[in-house]
């Protein structure tokens, strides 16, 4: 077992999952699963609603051109590096999805290691999450509020990709 402390956060709110575990999936410390496969950019999240809200995200963003994964990763304060490296393999755009402050959070754990790989390997990362005192509403009104709804998640990878790709654009002209 482990000899650490653990947190177990159970949400009771009704979700509609769209996405499944791989077949056979145990989880590791520090280590995800990659719940659909991408070149451009990999969307990282855990939770039921995170996840979801991502895999919606990537599934729109597909529509549009771009291949976008979407990683489960349930450990917000561990990140294998190893692991890391392998999931991110030719990924150079990376988007944390936190449900909470985006201070403390899973993106700030991926930053730290997405900085100890080799520099061949490093990544751009966007931290998406809550900033500012939250708002009160339902569900979809608070995740659009704070972006953090399929919407707002694909008009964030797209930014990223685009604020990236445009001088480039800019250079061959």
């Amino acid at each position: 077992g482990l000899e650490e402390s653990i947190y177990l956060r159970l949400v009771s709110v009704p979700w509609d999952i769209p996405f499944s575990l791989p077949e056979g999936y145990q989880p590791a410390p520090g280590q995800g699963c990659m719940l659909r496969k991408g070149t451009d950019a990999a969307i990282i999240a855990y939770g039921p609603i995170t996840l979801s809200e991502s895999f919606r995200a990537a599934e729109a963003l597909e529509k549009e051109g771009l291949s976008v994964a979407v990683i489960n990763l349930p450990w917000l304060n561990a990140v294998d590096g190893e692991w890391l490296e392998a999931a991110l393999t030719s990924i150079p755009f990376v988007v944390s999805v936190d449900n909470h402050y985006t201070e403390g959070g899973q993106g700030d754990t991926l930053a730290s290691a997405l900085a100890q790989l080799p520099a061949p390997q490093q990544r751009q990362l966007l931290k998406l999450g809550v900033n500012g005192i939250p708002v009160s509403g339902a569900h979809d009104e608070v995740l659009r509020h704070h972006g953090l709804n399929a919407e707002g998640i694909s008009l964030a990878v797209k930014a990223l990709i685009g604020a990236r790709a445009q001088p480039k654009l800019r250079a061959r002209a």
